[in-house]
């Protein structure tokens, strides 16, 4: 094999590596969402507060209703997102 070609094949690795190995990390304060990403792609995990203007959450007192799930982005388009609505009790003691 030619040292170009060993070059070329080098190059395309590392480049393939930076651009798709996830390295953002970050979190939002809606109530637990997470998201994990690179250059060209994110991944969330949902768990945020619910509005109570969907039409299957009916306000209950002592509940609190999230939206949980995850969504892929890629390119900044949202190609996948699978979340449903929870309600859970909350604890104030």
């Amino acid at each position: 094999m030619k040292t170009w070609k060993k070059i070329v094949i080098v190059i395309a690795v590392t480049v393939a590596f930076i651009v798709f190995v996830p390295y953002l990390r970050y979190s939002v304060k809606d109530g637990g969402t997470k998201g994990r990403g690179s250059v060209v792609y994110q991944v969330y995990k949902y768990h945020r507060y619910a509005d109570y203007d969907f039409d299957d959450v009916e306000e209950i007192d002592g509940y609190q209703a999230y939206e949980v799930g995850w969504s892929l982005v890629i390119f900044d388009h949202e190609i996948y997102k699978n979340t449903h609505i929870v309600q859970e009790k909350e604890d104030y003691e």
